[in-house]
């Protein structure tokens, strides 16, 4: 005859030690010497949850009514905010207008043509800002490899055994890419970080999009610093008179003698025969 196993007791659990006067005790020391504090009545009788959206501090207060209930506080549909020149049309990218664009788009039927290209073009710009966040989390990425490489190398570590040796195979892991991409998309975000910051302003504001800035990355990557100030002088040189403007496609690789030729309103030099063609087209 097969034996039954043997019942399994739980194990005595040991006595809860909780001292309700110590708490007490250490809670009024910690208000006393200002690690707490008693909250106001107000927020006593507040709602039990909340919700922070960030920068909807100088949001109209109107428009965050819109956000809150299924038709918003304020009896408003939230896809009313999305016609043309209305607040949300306008407003920058962010949490106020990421949930404004989720409440709009849950109900696409609803939206009049005004409103559904008021609401695309806010997915735009929300898209944009996507792209911001994209690029200064992987420039941060590089930054913190740069350090952990660079201390290896100073600590003497032999090649191929160096932290951070090869941010973009990692980086190609978590984006599923090829490490080739990864590579660019750390050059880019990095040059995007620290030598064009108005084109990343633009992206963070959602009215340069990943794209664009791709574009403006890759006609400027070989420039330095220097470079830089010389390439906006040039446009700024430019903008004055178009005999100045053909000046400066000619030149642009000698910043110097721009420089000079331009302020003594001297071209200086002539164009090979081969080269005008081209250089007239890039100087409209």
């Amino acid at each position: 005859m097969q034996q039954s196993a043997p019942t399994a007791f739980p194990r005595p659990q040991p006595e809860d030690d909780f001292d309700l006067d110590a708490d007490l005790d250490r809670l009024a020391a910690d208000i006393e010497a200002g690690r707490r504090r008693i909250p106001e009545e107000w927020e006593l009788e507040g709602p039990a949850v909340s919700v922070s959206l960030g920068d909807a501090c100088d949001v109209d207060p109107a428009l965050l009514a819109v956000m809150c209930g299924p038709d918003g506080l304020g009896g408003e549909a939230p896809s009313a905010a999305f016609g043309e020149d209305r607040a949300a049309d306008v407003l920058r990218p962010g949490p106020v207008l990421s949930a404004l664009t989720e409440q709009a788009v849950s109900d696409l039927p609803s939206l009049s043509d005004d409103q559904l290209i008021g609401a695309l073009s806010a997915a735009r710009r929300l898209e944009n800002r996507a792209a911001y966040l994209q690029a200064v989390a992987i420039a941060e990425f590089a930054r913190r490899r740069e350090i952990q490489r660079e201390e290896a190398r100073s600590r003497k570590v032999p090649p191929h055994r160096r932290p951070g040796q090869f941010p973009g195979d990692e980086l190609a892991a978590e984006l599923v890419c090829t490490v080739h991409y990864a590579d660019e998309r750390i050059w880019e975000a990095t040059d995007l970080a620290t030598r064009l910051p108005r084109t990343l302003a633009g992206m963070a504001g959602g009215t340069i999009d990943a794209v664009r800035a791709s574009i403006i990355w890759s006609y400027t990557w070989a420039l330095t610093l220097l470079d830089a100030e010389e390439s906006r002088a040039f446009v700024a040189a430019a903008s004055r008179s178009p005999r100045t403007r053909f000046c400066v496609t000619i030149v642009a690789p000698d910043g110097t003698a721009l420089a000079h030729g331009c302020a003594r309103g001297q071209h200086p030099w002539t164009p090979p025969p081969q080269a005008t063609q081209a250089t007239q087209a890039n100087a409209t």
